[in-house]
């Protein structure tokens, strides 16, 4: 026998027929060959079912993984949504109390009555602040385009 035969003995059956001689010696059957072969059947079986089993575990791992991104980006857009819907809540709450008392200070002025000063400083705050709002918003665009060389004169 060819060093070539040997090592491919070796390498492949080398362990479960060392394995399957040893349990043939130690149990002595009346048919060590036909024992022997149902060891090595059964050996192959076992092979094959660990491979098996092994494969399966990668995809479960696998397939949890994915299934855990999926629940983590799900949960992301979730308070996403939640956060926009109070962000649109708050500013329609905002737009409701303003749109209110401006009506009630025009129906105040149409009664020719005094009105509530509570309304009229609502509405005052809010349209000074749009009005802020917008000037600093020109403000910052203006220094935007400023070129670095000019000083501000005060």
């Amino acid at each position: 026998m060819s060093t070539v035969e040997s090592d491919y003995l070796r390498r492949w059956i080398g362990e479960p027929i060392t394995e399957a001689l040893t349990e043939a010696a130690l149990k002595r059957p009346n048919d060590p060959i036909e024992y022997i072969a149902l060891w090595l059947l059964k050996y192959k079986e076992n092979e094959e079912r660990l491979r098996a089993e092994k494969a399966n575990a990668e995809t479960v791992a696998t397939e949890k993984k994915r299934l855990e991104e999926e629940a983590q980006k799900r949960a992301e857009l979730e308070e996403e949504q939640r956060r926009i819907a109070e962000e649109n809540a708050a500013k329609q709450c905002v737009e409701t109390c303003l749109r209110r008392a401006e009506i009630e200070l025009a129906l105040a002025e149409q009664n020719n009555e005094k009105p509530d000063e509570t309304v009229v400083d609502k509405v005052g705050e809010e349209k000074n602040e749009k009005s802020n709002e917008n000037i600093t918003n020109t403000e910052n665009n203006a220094n935007d385009e400023k070129p670095e060389n000019v000083e501000e004169t005060t």
